[in-house]
């Protein structure tokens, strides 16, 4: 097996409270000698960022200093250095600045060109300040803002796990779930309570240390499965600790594993990488690495190089069932359904108990319509485990899909009994209490989902489209922003944020919105057409006409519902109606929204459209 090698060095010990020091120390220092202070703090996650602003605005309030934060949105806030020269408070105050890549202007570049040109602000006014940079704002403010990039006093890269109650609810699909790890999710509390006590009875010797280690590893592996990434991050590095001095190479490769497992669990794919590439070096021949960086490539898009992964594990043991059930979350993703359903049938030929391999098997054929099959793949997956929520959400999620709502809410809320903390079975539940427009109980299960993950963008979004039924547009536009906000790449919420807009009349902000999610999302033929019914009620037809064009090359993949609004934009009632009552009768939406739909403007007052909405 070909050997994947990293130069970069591991850094696993460096602790999330040293770096936040180190931030601290120089602002204190500035302070106690009335002196700027420029920091950059390059993270990859909400979480880290949010909880490190909180810690320093506690230290720094003992110091008298209030922390303001400052995020970029836009072109009238792109002049930073300016805005926080005039702030009236500057030597009581230390900014927290993030969103540089929202500036506008040619390429993203007005922020950063503007703090190049008034760099020396920064030092005339003593301004103190901490940039919230991510990797690739990184990699742009020194190409863009040079200069600037020379006044920086400190880096400071934030990579550590951030803490568990702020840590990213999962919902692993690629649960590899052998006979063993299966065993794991069994009486866990009672697992981690027996191996804690016989830690306590054994001292630490040479001749105990093998024991300790293997205690160690297994507690490690327990609060993994119970999402106590903090801890088991912890017991694996302590693992590690002691496979050094015992000299032990197979022990190494397992804490690198595990290590890599919990940075892949959290979203930190470079640290995820990083171990997984440490634990091959080790261990050239160690199929769970292989298949763990292949998760990650995968995760990353790096699809080529996953499935090079998985074919150098098939190529050595042909009768390992974990490279084709990788191979087959690969495929599912590129839409090569024939390749990905082989892929994960093969994976069960080899262990006929693969959980992972049959929710894909479902995955799969729910993305080719066989719903039948799909719901059958995932209730096996449910009587194999019947504690793994994914399996419970799934089924849920195609049940929804088929207007099938009282099972789907059964499915969910089952989810719901086996993980109460689980954020995305409140979120499914949420979604589908909306279709059947049961609008508070909607609205209870999204905000129970963002009170679990307050960061979760997706609730936001459910939450929103739940207040958008009810007509309650600022309250949907307030958590469209949110959700925005928490995940900028994420489409769909500047399409729904596009839709109120347009209901409202504000026809300028409504283009933009549905720009952004056909740049982030170009295959959605229904924000081609919510664009070119906006285009068309600011009298650009031309424009209209485009966007039309592009929908009518899209739209035939989407659903009734999606398929109705381009045909009542394009002027084809009857087919619009009948696109439309098929689309209620599934459940698509609910008849609230459809009732409050721009794009439906020109059947709006059709007496058919009133009898199928209920508003006749």
């Amino acid at each position: 097996m070909k050997s994947v090698t990293t130069n970069t060095p591991l850094e696993f010990d460096e602790s999330f409270e040293e770096h936040v020091a180190a931030l601290y120390g120089e602002l204190e220092q500035a302070i106690k000698w009335e002196r700027p202070s420029i920091l950059l703090a390059i993270y990859s996650s909400e979480f880290v960022r949010a909880d490190a602003e909180d810690a320093l605005t506690a230290e720094l309030n003992k110091l008298g200093q209030t922390s303001i934060h400052y995020h970029v949105s836009g072109r009238d806030n792109a002049d930073i250095a300016l805005n926080l020269s005039q702030y009236p408070e500057i030597n009581h105050t230390v900014f927290f600045v993030s969103g540089l890549q929202w500036g506008g202007g040619e390429d993203g570049g007005n922020a950063y060109r503007a703090l190049n040109y008034r760099r020396e602000y920064f030092v005339d006014y003593h301004i103190r300040v901490i940039f919230w940079i991510t990797e690739e704002e990184a990699v742009a403010l020194p190409n863009l803002a040079p200069d600037f990039w020379a006044f920086r006093h400190r880096v400071i890269e934030f990579f550590e796990l951030p803490a568990p109650k702020r840590a990213a609810e999962i919902e692993d699909e690629l649960y590899w779930a052998s006979n063993e790890e299966r065993a794991l999710r069994q009486d866990t509390d009672s697992k981690i309570a027996y191996r804690e006590a016989l830690l306590k009875d054994f001292d630490e010797t040479r001749e105990t240390l093998t024991t300790r280690a293997d205690l160690l590893s297994s507690l490690a592996d327990l609060y993994w499965v119970k999402r106590d990434y903090e801890k088991s991050a912890d017991l694996w590095r302590q693992t590690r600790r002691l496979a050094e001095r015992l000299k032990d190479a197979r022990l190494r490769v397992a804490c690198y594993i595990g290590l890599g497992n919990i940075y892949r669990t959290i979203g930190w794919y470079k640290r995820g990488t990083t171990a997984f590439q440490r634990a091959i070096e080790l261990d050239p021949a160690s199929i769970p690495a292989y298949t763990g960086l292949g998760i990650v490539y995968r995760i990353l898009g790096r699809y080529d190089e996953a499935i090079n992964i998985y074919q150098q594990v098939i190529d050595r043991n042909v009768n390992e069932a974990s490279p084709y059930n990788g191979l087959g979350w690969v495929f599912l993703v590129l839409g090569r359904h024939d390749e990905a359903r082989n892929a994960f049938l093969h994976a069960i030929e080899l262990d006929p108990k693969y959980i992972s391999a049959w929710n894909g098997l479902g995955k799969t054929y729910a993305s080719i319509g066989r719903n039948d099959e799909a719901i059958a793949a995932f209730r096996q997956a449910i009587k194999l485990d019947p504690s793994f929520t994914f399996s419970w959400n799934s089924l849920g999620g195609i049940l929804m899909d088929l207007g099938n709502a009282s099972d789907a809410v059964k499915a969910f809320e089952e989810a719901i009994r086996i993980a109460p903390q689980t954020a995305s079975s409140w979120n499914g539940l949420g979604s589908v209490y909306t279709r059947i427009d049961q609008r508070a109980e909607a609205i209870d299960a999204f905000q129970r989902a963002i009170k679990l993950e307050p960061r979760a963008a997706e609730a936001y979004n459910g939450l929103g489209f739940a207040y958008a039924c009810q007509g309650r547009a600022d309250e949907a536009i307030a958590s469209y922003l949110e959700a925005i906000e928490l995940d900028a790449k994420y489409a769909l919420p500047h399409y729904n944020l596009g839709k109120i807009y347009s209901q409202l009349g504000r026809d300028d902000e409504a283009v933009a919105s549905f720009q952004k999610a056909i740049r982030l999302g170009p295959g959605s033929g229904s924000a081609h057409v919510s664009l070119a019914a906006c285009q068309r009620k600011r009298g650009k037809s031309a424009e209209a006409e485009k966007q039309l064009a592009i929908a009518r090359q899209l739209i035939e993949k989407e659903k009734e519902y999606e398929r109705a609004l381009y045909a009542s934009v394009c002027g084809k009632t009857d087919e619009a109606l009948a696109l439309l009552s098929i689309a209620l009768n599934k459940k698509q939406v609910p008849k609230s929204w459809a009732c409050l739909d721009p794009d439906f403007g020109s059947i709006r007052d059709d007496p058919r459209f009133l009898a199928l909405t209920g508003e006749g």
